[in-house]
């Protein structure tokens, strides 16, 4: 509606209108709609009227092309997981942990602020891509590592996202990666499947899995429960950087829509230290004993956490600055005895276990040890006390 007021007298064939009335003005220089505002007597109709446009009763979709009207969301609490994952690629900074955020609605983008402790905060990190996060609906038993899983699998439901099926080759290239955890940053195991299929809305069933990948067989569980948190390593969860210094100490994380001011009660709080998985020693394999005379002999081959899929003339990289594993005897739920040594083998004597035990089984773990990390997940063997 245009609001340019005008005054004019009524032609003779208007007589007859009120206020409120609209009127057709066709003057020789001039030619409009007008609303009556006022009307005053006086020998001769004087009317005040405001200029209307009908154009402005038009509905707005007629001169936008494909506009609709949107609902208003509100913003929207956002879910963001906490990953201390060994290295998937290998180029990867160790130390560093992987967020991945997810919102139903998805916001746009997320603000992480952090800070050692709750106050001063500084922006993290600005996360524009919706991780791919949901649960397990069916709990997953234990399975095998190094050979295909076959049992019959576990259904996920997603927050947002798909799953889709993969051929060996591309799975052996790494894809179709998944991290199933507790969601806590440290007890997460690295899965990969091959086959997905549909089961209901954001629902899939996965199967032929690969287990504790990336040396996370320690991490397996005799039941991943329904409720478990499934992450999928596509891309977008993202390291977030952290000083090296900071390792093991806690910091204070609150992350929200970006849109947002961090006050407010859109954005979360929590408190999390990340030990640097990265540098955490795969698990020993192959842990056998024999018997030498009276001498109980124990060997073991080495995994590497670098390069260890390239496989060589020679032995995989070492990948610490030197090798060196911790041997530990316990019996009865107790320590009996704890070295270490520089080589893949250990022997225990008649005469070193008569010292340390009495008659019944023991049981031996061996965890290789890292500089930078400390010991890492043991593999044990339960054997007998034999003379």
């Amino acid at each position: 509606m245009a609001t340019d007021g005008a005054a004019f007298a009524l032609p003779p064939s208007q007589n007859k209108v009120v206020a409120g009335d609209v009127v057709t003005l066709d003057l020789r220089d001039h030619k409009g709609l007008y609303r009556i505002d006022r009307m005053e007597e006086s020998g001769l109709r004087l009317v005040e009227a405001s200029r209307v446009d009908p154009q402005v009763y038009v509905p707005q979709a007629l001169y936008e092309e494909g506009a609709t009207l949107q609902a208003h969301v509100g913003p929207t609490p956002v879910e963001m997981l906490f990953l201390d994952l060994p290295l998937l690629t290998g180029d990867e900074t160790p130390h560093e942990p992987y967020v991945a955020p997810t919102a139903r609605p998805w916001p746009g983008s997320v603000a992480l602020y952090s800070s050692p402790r709750d106050g001063d905060y500084i922006l993290q990190e600005v996360l524009r891509n919706r991780a791919t996060v949901g649960v397990f609906k069916t709990p997953l038993l234990r399975g095998p590592t190094g050979i295909w899983d076959r049992q019959q699998g576990v259904e996920v439901k997603l927050v947002s996202g798909a799953l889709s099926s993969v051929d060996p080759v591309d799975l052996f290239s790494g894809a179709n990666t998944l991290a199933i955890g507790d969601g806590t940053p440290d007890n997460w195991e690295i899965v990969q499947y091959a086959q997905a299929a549909p089961t209901g809305t954001r629902r899939f069933g996965i199967s032929q899995l690969l287990r504790g990948q990336a040396g996370t067989s320690a991490m397996i569980q005799d039941i991943w429960p329904a409720g478990s948190f499934v992450v999928v390593m596509n891309g977008k969860p993202k390291q977030i950087t952290i000083p090296s210094a900071s390792r093991g100490l806690e910091r204070h994380y609150r992350f929200g829509p970006s849109k947002q001011p961090i006050s407010a009660k859109s954005f979360r709080h929590v408190v999390q230290a990340f030990k640097g998985n990265g540098y955490r020693p795969y698990p020993v394999t192959h842990l056998r004993m024999l018997e030498a005379g009276t001498t109980h002999a124990f060997s073991w081959i080495r995994a590497t956490r670098i390069d260890g899929d390239f496989w060589g003339n020679n032995d995989v990289p070492l990948g610490e600055e030197s090798e060196l594993y911790q041997v530990t005897i316990v019996q009865d739920g107790l320590v009996k005895r704890q070295t270490t040594t520089t080589e893949p083998s250990w022997a225990y004597g008649h005469a070193a276990r008569q010292s340390d035990l009495v008659v019944g089984e023991y049981q031996i773990s061996v965890a290789q040890i890292s500089a930078r990390y400390g010991s890492g997940p043991a593999r044990a063997l339960l054997v007998a006390a034999l003379p």
